[in-house]
């Protein structure tokens, strides 16, 4: 092998410090992908992952979806998926964890301890009247915590759902610098891209909330199930800041086109159908915005009419003023969530901010199999990303 080959190989497994074995029976073979060029001082760097691991309340109910377990049913007990779960977290030696749909119960009983004989911090909350939440941990020594936010999404009126968003603003202990990290797991409801625009623009205040008061800008993640397709109008308004609503169907706004019939069953509910939508207040209201609203850095939500002059009709733009990047720009293709029946790509790492810049990432497979299985513990793939700190 040449030298300059070498060199480039020994380049590539430096960056990425905490590098899976490639071998690994737990990694199933997922490569970890360079992105930037390395440096010799890894002060600035850590990781940061997040995973969708399954309650298990959900898994029994929806058996029907893993239909590749049918003679391996075993397969799919939380013992039994714990297991995999829980080596797979000690493989990927995360400095940041997020992970959603941990169930209550497993969480006291088995999550919490387990990250706690890690030496992680954790931050748990669970959703209203449902029986998973989501969990924040960071490494002793690596971060320090320096405020939580929580947000519990239930309007009865507007967005009748138990979901919640979990933020979390750390320190980075070697470098000082800050990092504000957010995590949430979408409605599933596929005809209520509205609930979902709702939810995300919750999410979207509270950051704006935190930075406003922060003396130094903290970077930005935010991770989670978004239940949404790359290409959607949900993930595009987190992108591009910007979100026309004018004639947009509920159910179009996160692009889950696939049959969802059996699916939604999930939640033990049956849909209500939701037709187009006009931009009109019934809509707006559902998400709690008003026409030509928008959130800016100065004020959580700043409602207004265009002038007298303009169109008798206000503007049905909506925007945010929130910097994101894909963590996983050009593997929009690769499939997330894999069951007997559909293959999706929904999970996200998002981040923004001067200070903070890619090293590397852990691909997703390029030929997905049924999840979960002899390997896998979950019906969704792990996200990690090495991140670093400008200097």
């Amino acid at each position: 092998m040449a030298s300059s080959s070498k060199s480039k190989l020994r380049s590539a497994y430096a960056v990425c410090r905490h590098s899976l074995r490639m071998s690994s029976s737990i990694s199933g073979g997922r490569r970890w992908n360079q992105l930037a060029e390395e440096t010799a001082d890894d002060s600035s760097k850590f990781r940061l992952s997040s995973w969708n691991i399954l309650a298990q309340d959900y898994a029994d109910r929806c058996s029907h979806l893993y239909g590749h377990l049918a003679s391996k049913k075993q397969l799919l007990n939380w013992p039994v998926r714990w297991t995999k779960i829980s080596d797979e977290i000690k493989e990927l030696d995360s400095d940041v964890l997020c992970l959603q749909e941990v169930q209550s119960s497993c969480y006291e009983s088995e999550v919490r301890p387990f990250l706690e004989r890690l030496r992680y911090k954790c931050r748990y909350l669970q959703k209203r009247n449902l029986p998973d939440g989501s969990l924040i941990a960071f490494k002793e020594g690596i971060f320090k915590k320096v405020l939580t936010k929580e947000i519990h999404m239930w309007h009865p009126d507007k967005c009748p759902t138990g979901q919640i968003g979990l933020l979390v603003l750390l320190e980075h202990v070697k470098s000082g610098k800050m990092i504000l990290v957010s995590t949430t797991h979408l409605v599933f409801n596929p005809y209520r891209g509205d609930w979902k625009l709702k939810q995300i623009m919750e999410i979207l205040a509270e950051i704006h909330e935190i930075l406003r008061n922060s003396r130094q800008k903290p970077a930005v993640v935010l991770c989670g199930d978004l239940n949404s397709q790359p290409h959607s109008s949900l993930v595009q308004f987190l992108l591009n800041k910007k979100f026309d609503l004018s004639g947009i169907r509920a159910r179009d706004i996160a692009q889950q086109d696939y049959d969802f019939s059996r699916q939604y069953n999930y939640y033990g509910r049956r849909h209500s159908h939701v037709g187009r939508v006009e931009v009109d207040n019934e809509f707006l209201q559902s998400t709690g915005l008003d026409k030509n609203s928008t959130i800016d850095p100065e004020v959580k939500t700043t409602k207004s009419r265009l002038p007298e002059s303009s169109d008798p009709e206000p503007s049905s733009i909506i925007s945010h003023q929130v910097d994101l990047n894909n963590a996983y720009k050009g593997a929009e293709g690769d499939k997330t969530a894999v069951t007997s029946d559909e293959a999706v790509h929904v999970d996200y790492i998002l981040y923004g901010g001067e200070e903070l810049s890619v090293i590397c990432r852990r691909e997703l497979p390029s030929m997905p199999t049924p999840i979960p299985n002899e390997v896998v513990g979950s019906d969704h793939y792990s996200l990690s990303v090495e991140f670093k700190f400008k200097s």
